[in-house]
């Protein structure tokens, strides 16, 4: 009988098992399938999230999470703060951004200049409101509520919030006639929360954005690294992980019984408390179909079809790239457009002096987009010519970059997105939502002992809302 039960191969479950076996609890993490933690070939090694990992600065939330798990999961040589920390390219611009607010306020006057009175507010303001923002997290104001006590201190930061939150969506409609910076920053909000940019919250493009005022740091040898330290901890420390597994069914009652097949072989595995990522693909026919769930799939009708990501792998020679080009850039390919199925391009790629990832000269380059579908329901014919597309895009802002790939393997790239829609957050957009617009869904289920995690649940917060996640389903079991 284990106290905790986690269901999921995202990191969000493994936060939530750590935190739970941390927290004095006998923990069982659950993971189908055999999926690895990074992708390699040809020499080229990559990330399996290229997307970027935040809160990794002194006194921030996942640098926090790492030291109280264990001090040595950071190595402080593998990680190397960015500058530029970003890069935002579009057809007529291109933005280099940092973490000085000086060095950012020249890029964009250089680029923006009729605009930049407008920018300049609006930057002083996310400052001032990066206080209120912080203060949102220490506190949990994000979290539903769930209890009197709850709703009560709710409703008495109510009025501040409304009143920030009116303040924030006049500077940003400040900015709305210039197309250019629009698109920008709804990338940037794509890239930094899991909501898309079609009417977000102004809490949450202002979260974004402030995601900004912070470092951004490269992996050396690859985000796989410490996610493998953090599974070893787990195991080492007595959690019992179960991988390679195939869940048949749920019996959630005073307690909670898993059924599983493994090695061609029936197993139940027995818990007090479950918690499920929200990304696990049968969460819906294994836990909606009991009636006690039923408002769970109401709140799930309110949430609006999700992006999904799809990446291409590729290894390129550094001459294709140029010199002060950063590890991560956002390409705009065409400003008049949605930033979906194709327009807008994530790349993620190697540092030129890490020979880990690519051969000497060489790099690893990972190029993602958001679709309206999923690859698991989209045919290799349509994801392929996405690919096409893709690249097509890239070269009008990259010349050099296509003629200098040394290596594509798209089909491997079509295999590795499908087999990871479970790993990587999608992005999400709410019908309804509250004064944050931070948390569409709730942790909490209508079952005293079932808990959700991942993207979803505080999809506002982007990659910090995947760590809160985790730890607030794990303290929600030991009863924190």
């Amino acid at each position: 009988m284990f106290d905790t039960i986690v269901i999921g191969n995202d990191l969000s479950s493994l936060i939530a098992a750590v935190t739970s076996l941390l927290g004095g609890k006998r923990t069982a993490l659950l993971r189908e399938g055999h999926i690895p933690s990074f992708h390699s070939e040809s020499g080229y090694s990559f990330n399996i999230d290229p997307f970027p990992w935040t809160g990794f600065g002194q006194h921030e939330c996942f640098r926090q999470f790492l030291d109280a798990v264990d001090e040595s999961l950071i190595e402080e040589y593998l990680i190397h703060p960015l500058n530029p920390s970003l890069q935002v390219l579009s057809p007529c611009h291109r933005i280099d951004m940092s973490n000085v607010k000086e060095h950012c306020l020249k890029e964009f006057k250089r680029e923006f200049e009729s605009d930049i009175e407008a920018i300049e507010s609006l930057y002083e303001t996310l400052e001032r409101k990066n206080d209120v923002l912080s203060k949102i997290l220490n506190d949990g104001i994000y979290r539903h509520s769930r209890s009197v006590r709850d709703v009560a201190r709710f409703i008495g930061y109510s009025p501040a919030l409304l009143w920030h939150r009116l303040s924030l969506s006049r500077k940003f409609k400040s900015l709305r006639n210039n197309l250019s910076l629009q698109k920008m920053i709804d990338a940037i909000t794509l890239l930094f929360s899991n909501m898309s940019a079609d009417n977000t919250n102004p809490f949450v493009r202002a979260y974004a954005l402030t995601s900004l005022f912070h470092e951004q740091f490269y992996f050396a040898g690859g985000k796989h690294t410490l996610i493998d330290k953090l599974i070893k901890t787990f195991s080492d420390s007595g959690g019992s992980l179960i991988g390679g597994c195939s869940i048949l069914r749920l019996n959630i009652k005073d307690t909670v019984k898993v059924d599983i097949t493994m090695n061609d072989e029936n197993r139940t595995i027995n818990g007090r408390c479950i918690i499920l990522s929200e990304k696990w693909e049968k969460l819906k026919p294994l836990l909606f179909t009991d009636k006690r769930f039923s408002p769970l799939g109401g709140r799930y009708e309110a949430i609006g079809k999700p992006l999904h990501p799809f990446t291409l792998h590729v290894g390129v020679n550094g001459k294709g790239i140029p010199e002060k080009m950063s590890e991560y850039v956002i390409i705009i390919s065409e400003e008049d457009k949605p930033l979906t199925n194709g327009n807008l391009l994530f790349v993620e790629m190697s540092s030129r002096t890490d020979t880990s990832r690519a051969p000497s000269g060489k790099r690893a380059v990972s190029i993602s987009v958001f679709l309206d579908d999923s690859p698991l329901r989209l045919s290799n014919t349509i994801l392929q010519k996405e690919s096409y597309n893709m690249l097509k895009n890239i070269e009008k802002l990259l010349p050099f970059f296509k003629e200098n790939i040394e290596y594509l393997n798209t089909g491997k790239s079509i295999d590795i997105s499908r087999q990871y829609q479970e790993v990587i957050c999608r992005k999400y957009s709410t019908i309804r939502s509250d004064i944050l617009g931070i948390s569409p869904f709730s942790c909490a289920t209508p079952a005293h002992n079932v808990f959700l995690t991942g993207g979803m649940v505080l999809a506002g917060l982007g990659f910090i809302g995947e760590i809160l996640s985790g730890i607030d389903a794990a303290h929600c079991v030991i009863g924190e």
